[in-house]
């Protein structure tokens, strides 16, 4: 099962689009908020993928979600866009949350920059931003997440 995470598209559906383009084995698509709404052209044009979003702290006005689970193969994921778990100051609110949702992976996004890390039994996951971010050293970036028989395989992709 090949799972693409991206966050912070902010209104680059271009980019958003391509990237799901370059990953034709996901079946999963994961928002992480800021942007999210970019994913309602993608909807109708690759009907054939689940689009899973939540809301970000730059998505006023939109009914979504500020954090979500989703079990596949077994295994749970926690997704949120991070702001509410303070995760530019820090990992230990997001971290502390994983655990007592009971989860193996937790994706989140907000800082823009891509991080990988496994802690107390569970990935954590930024896949960075889409657009262009100089903190990021100006590319962009997403996610991919393997899940198979033998395990979790996290990557980032740099576009």
């Amino acid at each position: 099962m090949r799972i693409v995470v991206v966050s912070d598209t902010h209104g680059n559906a271009r980019a958003l689009r391509q990237a799901v383009l370059d990953q034709p084995q996901a079946e999963y698509i994961i928002h992480l908020g800021d942007g999210a709404q970019d994913v309602d052209d993608l909807r109708v044009e690759f009907p054939e993928k689940t689009f899973l979003q939540v809301q970000g702290n730059c998505d006023t006005g939109c009914a979504w979600p500020l954090q979500e689970r989703l079990t596949v193969e077994g295994v749970c994921i926690f997704y949120t866009h991070g702001h509410k778990y303070n995760v530019k100051q820090n990992l230990i609110e997001l971290k502390t949350e994983a655990r007592l949702e009971g989860v193996q992976v937790a994706l989140f996004g907000h800082t823009h920059v891509p991080m990988m890390e496994y802690a107390g039994g569970v990935y954590l996951m930024n896949p960075g931003s889409l657009e262009f971010h100089q903190v990021s050293a100006g590319k962009g970036s997403y996610g991919v997440l393997e899940i198979s028989p033998s395990g979790i395989a996290p990557s980032i992709v740099r576009v």
